[in-house]
């Protein structure tokens, strides 16, 4: 069996395998250090009806202006 280098390429292609046999959900505490190394926090929010439309609308502008 040839080694396959474990580079982001190699993931993002499937090379290194995209079986659902062998996925699984992050606990919570990989999710908090994915987090933290990502440097972002999650923050629970409760947002009015029609805000996310909102939201998704002003992204669309955003990237046509681009």
């Amino acid at each position: 069996m040839t080694k396959i280098e474990g580079t982001v390429e190699n993931w993002e292609n499937g090379s290194l395998g995209q079986d659902e046999q062998f996925a699984r959900q992050a606990s919570p505490e990989e999710t908090a250090a994915i987090l933290r190394a990502a440097g972002v926090q999650p923050s629970p929010s409760r947002l009015q009806r029609g805000t996310n439309s909102q939201l998704e609308e002003a992204r669309k502008s955003d990237f046509k202006s681009d």
